[in-house]
């Protein structure tokens, strides 16, 4: 075989691996919560940077924001100013241009520079104004309620005869909605649900809003 050939097969075949490694399974925001260290309401005020920090693969990228209110993690880290992520052989999240000076939901791991944190592919950041009135009302306090619940993912039907009493299964990719709309793409689980303890000692899913806390604003 031609040696250029083989090289280029090489080069798509690695592009394809690394597709596949770093695609994300659906999780809850709950689930990202409950596994984060910090979660903020931020704007993210810079285009991607490049850190002399590396990893394996190559030098970490970061972005810059200005922290509007720290929700979880501030006996960790009391103001976020820069976020860290991998580089893309390593799965780093890259927001792009288009997301600066917009208002996003985030979470994620505490970093070894002060006031930063890291962000991984899979890691909870989204457009405030995208998401709904429950999941923005959830951080004050729903989540967090249900963090000592387990929230179990369903493909395909494979988790329909499980009965755990601390989980919960997100069937919202398995079984279609059929409730008021009927819109095809209404998750309702992921949009207006958190799993928690239940009066009989089990998790289930609720749609109740208890706030149990309050922001921290900057």
């Amino acid at each position: 075989m031609n040696v250029k050939v083989l090289a280029i097969l090489v080069v798509v075949l690695s592009i394809g691996r690394l597709s596949h490694a770093c695609s994300c399974a659906p999780a809850h925001p709950q689930t990202t919560f409950c596994s984060s260290d910090v979660a903020i309401r931020c704007i993210i005020t810079s285009p991607k940077l490049t850190s002399p920090e590396r990893d394996l693969w190559g030098n970490l990228v970061y972005f810059k924001v200005r922290q509007l209110v720290i929700i979880k993690g501030v006996n960790l880290i009391q103001e976020v100013q820069e976020v860290y992520t991998g580089s893309r052989l390593s799965c780093g999240y890259n927001p792009g241009d288009y997301f600066q000076n917009r208002e996003f939901l985030l979470f994620g791991k505490v970093h070894n520079k002060k006031n930063s944190i890291f962000l991984y592919r899979c890691s909870f950041l989204k457009l405030w104004k995208e998401l709904t009135w429950f999941q923005q009302t959830s951080i004050m306090g729903n989540y967090q309620s249900g963090c000592n619940c387990e929230i179990s993912l369903c493909m395909k039907g494979m988790c329909f005869n499980r009965t755990v009493p601390h989980e919960c299964q997100f069937t919202d990719d398995v079984v279609p909605w059929t409730g008021p709309g009927k819109d095809p793409y209404f998750r309702p689980q992921y949009e207006g649900m958190v799993c928690r303890r239940q009066s009989n000692g089990s998790c289930g899913w609720d749609s109740r809003i208890t706030p149990v806390r309050s922001f921290e604003w900057r």
